[in-house]
């Protein structure tokens, strides 16, 4: 059975939905997508944002990548 999720964990999605969406608009550089090394610059953005775990941050980075407005 799945544990029901606790009020915090959903706080703690929203911070960090909050610091990705502020994140990516302060520090993603324009024209990044499809750009090696601008790419390069909003992975190493996430990294830090995701406690260093390369999985996460490769998913994460496919979303962004995909989502309009970045």
């Amino acid at each position: 059975m799945l544990a029901e999720p606790r009020p915090d964990d959903d706080e703690e999605r929203v911070n960090l939905a909050v610091k990705i969406d502020r994140t990516m608009r302060e520090r993603a550089p324009g024209g990044w997508k499809g750009d090696q090394a601008r790419e390069a610059q909003v992975l190493n953005a996430l990294f830090a944002l995701l406690a260093r775990d390369r999985e996460a941050t490769l998913a994460l980075f496919e979303l962004v990548k995909n989502q309009p407005g970045y």
